[in-house]
């Protein structure tokens, strides 16, 4: 299934963390279309939130297993998959 996707994890709020989620995406062949970080306190978990581009299910499962495993990624990783009926 080729889709646009939401995707929502709960990240430490550091430096670095953003650009390495975004990297993994890239290696993916993942396009962003849009991010919002809400600001936080350095150190504490904050939202991290993702629209992505057209991509096939599996591609951004296996991308988003792989950001899971990264230590500043906390909680459960949401995806959802957005429908376009035009």
């Amino acid at each position: 299934v080729v889709s646009q996707y939401f995707v929502r994890l709960n990240v430490v709020d550091q430096p670095g963390v953003l650009a390495r989620i975004a990297t993994i995406f890239g290696e993916s062949n993942i396009g962003i279309s849009s991010v919002i970080q809400p600001e936080g306190h350095e150190g504490e978990s904050v939202p991290l939130i993702f629209m992505l581009h057209y991509a096939t299910n599996g591609v951004a499962a296996k991308a988003l297993a792989k950001i899971a495993k990264l230590p500043t990624v906390k909680g459960n990783l949401v995806m959802l998959r957005v429908e376009n009926f035009e």
